[in-house]
């Protein structure tokens, strides 16, 4: 029996051509090539379930995905969220996923409420860093017990310091 691994997260859309951005699940150099057959989970019957990479190109910490089955902008939006699985035996890996068990997350300030969704999970100078967008703009929010307070399968809990969220303006 074949056996898969989520190798990526599809955390944006981008461009006209269904140009997809996704997080890699494991230390990088992350190896992926054109031809690399591909599953989306979770699977929607109305969405691709297979398929192959067209391109892929890096750039600094994010990595650009043209995948076989998409090539409009509405159907790589709908594909966000989602990961991507590949065969065991078609890549090298070492294991870094526990790290990204926050992506997709709903994050929630004890004060300001909700703050937004967490898109990518990063390693900053000192701590992991989560990457969440919502109506705030883009905001850090350093991985430490001091900062997250509870977490479920759906949203995290934080109380942010002071002037965390005034930094993006």
């Amino acid at each position: 029996m074949t056996r898969y691994r989520r190798i990526a997260y599809i955390s944006r859309a981008r461009g006209l051509h269904g140009e997809l951005v996704v997080v890699p699940l494991f230390r990088l150099p992350f190896h992926i090539w054109e031809g690399l057959r591909l599953w989306v989970v979770p699977p929607d019957h109305k969405l691709i379930r297979e398929t192959k990479v067209c391109a892929a190109r890096q750039s600094l910490d994010k990595l650009y995905l043209m995948l076989e089955a998409v090539s409009d902008p509405t159907t790589a939006q709908r594909l966000v969220g989602r990961y991507l699985l590949a065969r065991e035996g078609d890549f090298e890996y070492e294991a870094d996923e526990d790290n990204h068990r926050f992506l997709g997350l709903s994050v929630y300030d004890a004060s300001a409420g909700f703050i937004g969704t967490v898109v990518e999970v990063r390693m900053g100078s000192a701590q992991l860093l989560l990457v969440v967008e919502g109506p705030h703009g883009e905001v850090l929010i350093p991985a430490v017990d001091e900062i997250i307070h509870d977490h479920d399968d759906s949203a995290l809990h934080v109380s942010l310091p002071q002037g965390l969220l005034e930094l993006n303006r």
